[in-house]
């Protein structure tokens, strides 16, 4: 969250961009059912590995059956490993952001400072082939 509150600045705006990572958390309670009733189903095993449902959906499917060691603890590693990448990721954010205090920051300088390159806009088909029967 600290990455929506350093790339928007008004109350409207963070909590428009907010709603994405709740609504993520929420579409682990519309599988509630499919946790408990087929635990063994591939559905029930990728949503306790994916980081922004594992810690609904796996405490869901452990209460609802057996659940392998070894799952529980790529769940973990999963989670882990996710939440670092999030926190250097919005560390750099945060700390480019406040540098431009008062300015809104293009999709460019978003892509530059996650660590990307800024995808280069590319010519258009027919400007492309309208250099080359030159």
């Amino acid at each position: 969250m600290v990455e929506v509150g350093a790339v928007t600045f008004f109350l409207q705006e963070s909590q428009k961009v907010a709603g994405i990572f709740t609504f993520a958390v929420a579409i682990t309670l519309t599988f509630m059912q499919l946790l408990l009733t087929k635990s063994e189903s591939p559905p029930a095993i990728f949503l306790p590995l994916f980081p922004l449902t594992s810690p609904v959906a796996m405490l869901v499917r452990i209460g609802a059956s057996y659940v392998p060691f070894y799952l529980i603890t790529t769940s973990f590693f999963i989670l882990f490993v996710s939440i670092h990448g999030v926190i250097v990721l919005s560390s750099r954010f945060f700390r480019a952001y406040l540098l431009m205090y008062g300015k809104k920051p293009p999709q460019e300088d978003c892509e530059k400072y996650s660590g990307r390159e800024p995808v280069k806009k590319q010519k258009l088909f027919f400007q492309v082939v309208h250099v080359y029967r030159r």
